[in-house]
């Protein structure tokens, strides 16, 4: 409905995907063009999206993200959904967290994502584009960071994917190449850690 809306006027579609759409089975970052394998229903469900925007026009983009962090909607707000502070609220609780050591990607901030979608969308014509802030880490050492950064003393459980026992499956390695958004002409997007500092100090 919204990709046949903006048809009709004529205004590009922007549709945010993940990194759940891939396998995991790589050793290198994903490219735009590899081969997808999402493991789950929200993966198989965001592929199904990016295939009916992208068909519906040229114009068109299909975005993907990874690990998103960022400011939060408002102080009642649950930090669940954003990794670095509810890594803190834990610590602060516990003092010892458990955190998966075999998932490796790359942390986006999503103020750094709304800038490299809007320069995006002034340079590329459409299409299917990885966007993400430069690096990539496992969730563990992501968590060592984030407390590093923050003075936060906390003890760091490392354990496996299968051990955690998530009800959703995860791809293992899930980095993207933003190769294809450079060569769009999208200035690259800052290493995460410089943003993951820059976040934690507006927290504090």
């Amino acid at each position: 409905v919204l990709a046949a809306a903006c048809r009709e006027v004529g205004a590009p579609l922007v549709h945010f995907s993940t990194d759940f759409v891939l396998d995991g089975h790589s050793d290198k970052p994903y490219a735009e063009d590899d081969k997808t394998g999402p493991l789950g229903v929200y993966g198989a469900s965001k592929l199904c999206g990016e295939n009916v925007v992208l068909a519906a026009s040229p114009r068109n983009f299909a975005i993907r993200v990874c690990r998103l962090f960022g400011p939060i909607g408002g102080p009642t707000q649950k930090p669940a959904g954003n990794f670095p502070l509810l890594m803190l609220k834990l610590a602060r609780e516990r003092g010892k967290v458990r955190v998966v050591d075999d998932q490796v990607g790359s942390p986006s901030y999503t103020p750094d994502l709304a800038r490299g979608v809007w320069e995006l969308l002034q340079k590329a014509e459409g299409g299917l584009f990885h966007l993400s802030n430069e690096g990539e880490v496992s969730f563990a050492d992501y968590a060592q960071e984030i407390f590093d950064v923050a003075g936060v003393e906390c003890e760091i459980e490392r354990i496996s994917t299968a051990a955690y026992g998530a009800p959703a499956p995860r791809p293992l390695y899930s980095t993207l190449s933003n190769a294809k958004a450079h060569a769009a002409g999208m200035t690259p997007l800052r290493h995460y850690r410089e943003a993951l500092v820059e976040f934690l100090q507006s927290h504090q």
